[in-house]
């Protein structure tokens, strides 16, 4: 398996984590920005329409012959082969609903982190993080997993 992105890995990241759980072995490959502030990407477009991929993009994940872009098709890929998106349909729709909820909470601190007004920011999104967590909290309720026993 081959899991990459660039230097810059913030999306990639969930999945190295998940590929950790699962226990799969993986090359992860990484393409230098170079310097800023000019951040050239020669590298990774010297070979991004050579892969073979769909719509190619990073990060990317290649098994075997199965190629995917996207970070959370990646994720959905992983997960479904190592049966970690539940047994039920109720099961499954909640993994599906805690993914999106997942990225929404993983987007807002994006946008503040990158904001220009983050210090202005910063004080209302802390204050508000309590209730985000909450909701994560409630829906694990006192399971050991958010769905299933995986």
């Amino acid at each position: 398996m081959q899991r990459s992105s660039e230097s810059d890995e913030k999306l990639a990241q969930p999945i190295r984590l998940l590929l950790h759980y699962v226990g799969e072995n993986y090359d992860d490959v990484l393409y230098e920005q170079g310097d800023a502030p000019d951040y050239s990407r020669e590298q990774w477009m010297s070979v991004k329409y050579s892969l073979g991929l769909p719509f190619p993009n990073l990060p990317y994940y290649i098994d075997g012959d199965i190629k995917v872009t996207q970070s959370n098709a990646i994720i959905r890929y992983i997960a479904r082969k190592h049966d970690l998106l539940g047994k039920t349909e109720e099961e499954k729709v909640a993994v599906d609903v805690l993914l999106d909820q997942a990225m929404d909470f993983r987007n807002a601190l994006v946008k503040l982190a990158y904001n220009g007004d983050y210090e202005k920011l910063k004080d209302d999104y802390f204050k508000e993080l309590p209730q985000k967590l909450q909701g994560f909290e409630a829906f694990l309720g006192d399971k050991s997993f958010f769905t299933g026993s995986k």
